[in-house]
C-alpha cells in the first residue's frame, strides 16, 4: 500500500491520469485505491493534487473530459474541489494554441455530454479563457450549433465580446446560416473592435457576399470607418471583392468622385493579386469615364508629387495616355502604386504591403529599382512604427539579404555600373545607425519589451553585414578612410546586442552571426560570413576594446578560439587580448587554445606578462586586493577573478 504522507504529487498525478486513460467506458471509475489515497488528504491538499499539471503537461480534469468520462469528471469537481476555471494549452485552430478551460474544450470538440456536465457542476458559461474569447465564440467558430444552443439556454450572454473587442458575430462572418442565427437571435451588427472593425469588415475581407448583404440588410452601416479610415467600399476594393462593390455602388449613394476612386483602386487590386490586366483595365476605363462623363473633370485628389523611386512616373489623365499604357505590363503596375499612395496613403498598410510585394518583382530582373522600393519602405516604416518594429526588421532584412546576395553571385542586371553596390550599402549602414543610436535608450526601459531587443539584436546583425560588404567592395583609400570614419563612430558607441552584451567585436569573431535562420542539415556555407579577418581588423584599428566581455563575461579570444582561424586568434592577441582572464564558466582562453581540439599551433609564453602571472597568484592565495592598488590595478586583478 501507498504512504499517503510520503507520496509526490507530481507522482500521484500521473498516476491519476493514468487511471483516467484506462478508462473506457463511461460507467467505469477509478481505482479504489486512487480514492483512498485522495479522500485521505486534506481538502486543500486533495485540490493542489488533481490540479497538478505534470511533466508532459497533462492535467485529470481536462483528461478525464477528453476521455468523456462523466463519473471521473464529478468525483475530480465535487470530491476533489478541482476549479472548472484552470486552463491548459490546446490547438484549436490554425496551428494557434489557446490557452482553454474544460469548458472551451468540450465545446471545441462537440463534446455534448460534458458540456452539459461541466455546466450542471457550476462552470460559468461566460468564463473566459485566452484573448477573452468564450466557449460561446468556440462553439460559434467551430459550428457547433447543439452546444451553442445549450450554452445560451444556461446563461451564454451572446453580446459578450472578446478582450479586443471580436463578437459571436464576427467570428462566424464567413458562415451565411451562422450569420442569419444571430442577426435573428438580437446580435448588434455594428459592434466594434478596438480598432473599430465591425462584422460588416471582418465579411467584406472574406469576400463572403451574401453575408455582407444579409448584414447590410439588418442594419449594418455601410460608411463606418475603421481605424484605418476604411469603408464598406473600400475596403471592398482593396480586397477585390468585385461582387460586394457592385452591389454596394447599386444600393447606395456615392460621389462620382468616390466613384472613380472605387473603381480605380480595384482595378489596381487586380493588378497586385490577380494579374488580370482585362478586368483591371475594365475598371480603370469606367473611373475615366466616370472623371470625364460631366461638366468639368473631376481631378485626382489628393495631388502627389512624383517620386524618383516611382521612375518619376505620374498617373494617366487622359484616355490616350491610359490606352498607351495598357501594352506595358511594368507600367500597370507603376500605376497601381500611384493609385495605392493617392487613395490610401504611402503609409498606408495596403500600400506597404504592395511596395513589399512590387520589390519582390524586381529583385532579380532590375535590382535597383527593388533597392528603390524597399528603401522607401524602410523609410516609412522607421517613421511609421520606429526601427525597433517587427515590419521594420523584415524590411531591413530583405535589403541586407538582396545586397549579399548581389556580392556573392554578382549578374549582368547587377553589374556597379548599373548597381553600385558600395554606395547602395552605405545609404542602408547609415540610416541603420543613425536609427539604431537614437533609440538604444529604449531598449533600457523596464520592463523589457523582448520582443524589441530581438529586433535590435538584428538591426545590429545586419549592420555587421553592411559593414562587411563596405569593406569588400571598397575600391580606393578615400572609400576606405570613409568606412573607417563610419566604424569608429560606431564602435565608439559600444553599441551591444541586449541578449548577451556582446560587442561588434564578438559578432566579427564569433560564428553564431548568421543573417538568416539555417537548419542544421542544411548545407549552406553562404550563410556563414563569420568568422572575417579584415573586419576584426579594421574594429580594432577603430579602437574596439580587444577585452570587451560579454554577459557570460566571455572576451573575443574566448570565442574564437574554437575556430580554425590561427590569423584571427594572433591578431587579437598582439593587440593585446589577454589569455588568462577566465569568463563565468571559469574557462581561459589559454585552455582553450592548447586543449586536445585546438588547431592552433600557438607558443603561448610570449603572451603572458608578469602582470597577468601576478594578479593570477592574487587571486589563486585569495589575497584581499581591493581598495589596496591603485584603481585602474584594482580593475585589472578583478578581470583576472572569476
Amino acid at each position: 500500500m501507498w504512504n499517503e504522507k510520503e507520496i509526490p504529487m507530481n507522482f500521484v498525478s500521473i498516476e491519476l491520469i493514468t487511471e483516467i486513460l484506462a478508462v473506457t467506458d463511461d460507467n467505469c471509475f477509478l481505482s479504489r485505491r486512487m480514492r483512498k489515497h485522495l479522500e485521505s488528504l486534506p481538502r486543500i491538499d486533495r485540490k493542489k493534487t488533481v490540479e497538478h499539471q505534470t511533466y508532459i503537461g497533462f492535467l485529470p480534469l481536462f483528461t478525464a473530459c477528453n476521455q468523456r468520462n462523466i463519473r471521473i469528471i464529478e468525483y475530480l469537481i465535487t470530491v476533489c474541489d478541482a476549479s472548472t476555471d484552470q486552463t491548459s494549452y490546446y490547438l484549436c485552430e490554425n496551428d494557434r494554441a489557446y490557452n482553454i478551460t474544460p469548458l472551451g474544450r468540450a465545446c471545441f470538440t462537440g463534446n455534448m455530454p460534458v458540456v452539459e456536465c461541466l455546466l450542471r457542476l457550476g462552470c460559468d458559461p461566460n468564463g473566459p479563457f485566452e484573448d477573452g474569447l468564450t466557449p460561446l465564440h468556440i462553439a460559434f467558430r467551430r459550428k457547433k450549433m447543439n452546444v451553442v444552443q445549450y450554452l445560451l439556454d444556461n446563461g451564454a450572454d451572446l453580446h459578450r465580446p472578446s478582450y479586443d473587442g471580436t463578437t459571436c458575430l464576427m467570428s462566424v462572418s464567413q458562415s451565411v446560416h451562422l450569420t442569419a442565427y444571430l442577426l435573428k437571435n438580437g446580435a448588434d451588427p455594428n459592434a466594434c473592435t478596438v480598432h473599430n472593425e465591425t462584422a460588416l469588415h471582418y465579411s467584406i475581407e472574406r469576400r463572403k457576399l451574401e453575408t455582407t448583404c444579409l448584414l447590410l440588410q439588418h442594419g449594418a452601416d455601410p460608411f463606418h470607418k475603421n481605424s484605418k479610415g476604411a469603408d464598406a467600399l473600400q475596403m471592398a476594393c482593396i480586397y477585390s471583392a468585385a461582387e460586394i462593390v457592385e452591389y454596394l455602388i447599386n444600393h447606395y449613394a456615392y460621389s462620382a468622385e468616390r466613384l472613380a476612386d472605387a473603381y480605380e483602386l480595384i482595378g489596381s487590386s487586380f493588378i497586385d493579386f490577380h494579374y488580370d490586366w482585362y478586368k483591371a483595365l475594365e475598371y480603370l476605363r469606367k473611373a475615366h469615364f466616370i472623371r470625364t462623363n460631366g461638366s468639368s473633370y473631376i481631378a485626382k485628389r489628393p495631388h502627389t508629387s512624383p517620386r524618383f523611386e516611382f521612375d518619376y512616373a505620374v498617373e494617366y489623365t487622359t484616355r490616350e495616355e491610359l490606352e498607351e499604357i495598357r501594352s506595358s505590363i511594368d507600367a500597370l503596375r507603376m500605376q497601381s502604386l500611384l493609385i495605392c499612395e493617392r487613395i490610401l496613403g504611402i503609409d498606408h498598410e495596403e500600400t506597404l504591403r504592395r511596395l513589399l510585394k512590387r520589390g519582390w518583382m524586381y529583385q532579380d530582373v532590375r535590382p535597383q529599382m527593388c533597392f528603390d522600393l524597399w528603401m522607401l519602405l524602410l523609410k516609412i516604416q522607421i517613421d511609421k512604427y520606429s526601427i525597433l518594429h517587427t515590419n521594420t526588421k523584415d524590411s531591413a532584412q530583405q535589403i541586407v539579404l538582396m545586397l549579399m546576395t548581389i556580392l556573392r553571385e554578382p549578374d549582368a542586371s547587377a553589374n556597379d555600373h548599373e548597381f553600385p553596390l558600395f554606395e547602395r550599402a552605405l545609404a542602408v549602414f547609415e540610416l541603420l545607425t543613425a536609427k539604431i543610436i537614437e533609440t538604444r535608450h529604449l531598449i533600457e526601459i523596464q520592463p523589457a519589451d523582448l520582443q524589441q531587443q530581438k529586433t535590435y539584436d538584428k538591426i545590429i546583425q545586419y549592420l555587421m553585414y553592411l559593414i562587411y560588404i563596405l569593406i569588400d567592395k571598397s575600391s580606393c583609400a578615400d572609400e576606405d578612410e570613409l568606412i573607417e570614419n563610419k566604424v569608429r563612430e560606431l564602435v565608439q558607441q559600444d553599441i551591444r546586442c541586449t541578449e548577451n552584451k556582446e560587442t561588434l567585436l564578438h559578432l566579427t569573431v564569433g560564428g553564431l552571426n548568421k543573417l538568416e535562420e539555417v537548419d542544421w542539415w542544411e548545407d549552406d556555407s553562404t550563410a556563414y560570413t563569420f568568422p572575417d579577418v579584415k573586419m576584426m581588423k579594421l574594429l580594432l584599428k577603430c579602437g574596439a576594446d580587444v577585452n570587451a566581455r560579454d554577459r557570460t563575461k566571455s572576451t573575443p579570444l574566448h570565442l574564437s578560439a574554437p575556430y580554425d582561424d590561427t590569423e584571427i586568434v594572433k591578431t587579437l592577441l598582439e593587440y593585446g587580448a589577454h589569455i588568462d582572464i577566465p569568463n563565468v564558466y571559469s574557462l581561459r582562453p589559454s585552455e582553450l587554445l592548447v586543449s586536445e581540439d585546438s588547431v592552433h599551433d600557438i607558443s603561448l609564453g610570449s603572451y603572458i606578462s608578469l602582470k597577468c602571472l601576478c594578479a593570477n597568484a592574487i587571486i589563486e592565495k585569495d589575497i584581499p586586493y581591493e581598495n589596496k592598488f591603485p584603481h585602474a590595478l584594482e580593475r585589472f586583478i578583478r578581470a583576472h577573478d572569476f
